[in-house]
């Protein structure tokens, strides 16, 4: 592959494919099922996803101590927060709950955050394999994310 080829690979059906340099605006569609292929970055630019990666990293400690629950129960009124409810739901002895809420909600969303972070920047102390390693475990909690909305509902 010589240096003015680009290998990009297809967001439809996957075929990673050798493509001249791209210059301008040219259209460029994919050889297997004729969608577009983007031109505008360049491969390996994850600056967008890095910086929406910190920006909710950022956001997320604000976000789990602001009360977002309000329960009134016979003129009683409690508010609460995603780890006070946690906490509560432990302390009451609903284990199961408790920690399927803790594992989902407090846990696995700045995990998933930091790894995102982590594979949008080219990090040269991470190994091939474990970029690797790392971008599937991000694609196994996306599927696992909303485990602890569908239990508690």
């Amino acid at each position: 592959m010589s240096a003015t080829n680009l290998l990009r690979s297809c967001h439809c059906c996957g075929l990673v494919q050798t493509l001249p340099s791209l210059t301008g605006r040219q259209v460029i569609v994919c050889r297997r099922c004729r969608s577009r292929l983007e031109s505008g970055s360049s491969p390996g630019d994850n600056s967008l996803t890095a910086a929406l990666a910190l920006a909710a990293l950022l956001i997320y400690i604000p976000a789990i101590s602001m009360p977002f629950l309000r329960i009134e129960r016979l003129g009683h009124v409690t508010e609460n927060t995603l780890v006070g409810g946690t906490i509560s739901l432990l302390l009451r002895g609903e284990w199961f709950v408790g920690l399927v809420v803790l594992t989902f909600s407090v846990i696995v969303p700045p995990t998933k955050l930091l790894a995102l972070l982590v594979l949008s920047t080219r990090a040269t102390w991470l190994q091939h394999h474990h970029r690797a390693v790392t971008y599937r475990l991000v694609e196994q909690l996306g599927r696992w994310g909303m485990l602890d909305v569908l239990f508690v509902a």
